[in-house]
């Protein structure tokens, strides 16, 4: 069975997905579902989309109408909140996607809704507060400049963190044009970065001597690039400009 996402994507049916959102607005109630309950309400929502075209949406119609036919009608409130408070978050996503136009940059604005609690640093204030720099005729690297400096100017005393929400999009774009950089040079991993960099005198030819390609490219996956995240603004601003 496969699922319709709203992007158009299909994706392989998960019914763990299901149980899990039953399970949030369960506690969100401050209570504790067992197994056969859970099991009960998947199997009341799976008999009835059996046969359709499967969409997100239609399996969220049934959940809330499971719930409310085995009489969780307070579980079912809290998951139509939930269900809405979702979509505001996407809808806020695709605003500054949709004007950055940069569908790419998604995955960077789920993590941060993800990471940031959404009262404190909701993305629907920096999608206001970013199309107040953005202007006609705007490349796409200046405009994501624009959405790092909306960032920036809501840095408060009460929400700090917008620093490091700052530093993802800053990260984010620096890998963009890095990514081209490399595609420009013909360069595909991180042996042929080395090859390059010796090339250049950037670094010494010993890397090359003592080391295989497949040791230099062992080597790479043991970079952890989520500990990027742990920038803030202004200390990758001063590590790209000072060092890159």
């Amino acid at each position: 069975m496969e699922i319709r996402k709203r992007s158009g994507q299909l994706e392989a049916y998960d019914p763990q997905k299901i149980i899990e959102a039953i399970r949030k607005s369960f506690r969100s109630r401050e209570k504790t579902p067992s197994e056969s309950e859970l099991a009960a309400l998947l199997a009341s929502v799976e008999l009835r989309l059996k046969g359709q075209e499967i969409t997100v949406e239609q399996i969220q119609d049934e959940v809330e109408r499971s719930l409310m036919e085995q009489g969780y009608y307070d579980v079912a409130k809290a998951y139509i909140l939930y269900r809405d408070h979702r979509t505001k978050l996407r809808q806020s996503r695709q605003m500054i996607c949709n004007t950055i136009q940069d569908a790419e940059l998604e995955p960077c604005l789920v993590q941060i809704q993800s990471e940031f609690d959404d009262e404190t640093y909701p993305l629907s204030s920096l999608a206001i507060q970013f199309a107040g720099f953005v202007k006609p005729g705007m490349d796409a690297k200046e405009r994501l400049d624009a959405l790092i400096k909306a960032s920036i100017e809501l840095i408060s005393q009460e929400a700090p963190d917008w620093e490091k929400i700052a530093a993802r999009f800053l990260n984010y774009s620096f890998h963009k044009q890095l990514a081209a950089d490399l595609r420009e040079r013909g360069i595909h991993d991180f042996y042929e970065k080395i090859v390059y960099l010796c090339d250049q005198g950037l670094y010494g030819t010993y890397i090359l001597e003592n080391y295989t390609p497949d040791e230099l490219r062992y080597a790479y996956t043991l970079i952890d690039e989520g500990r990027n995240d742990l920038f803030t603004w202004s200390g990758l601003d001063l590590l790209l400009k000072r060092y890159v």
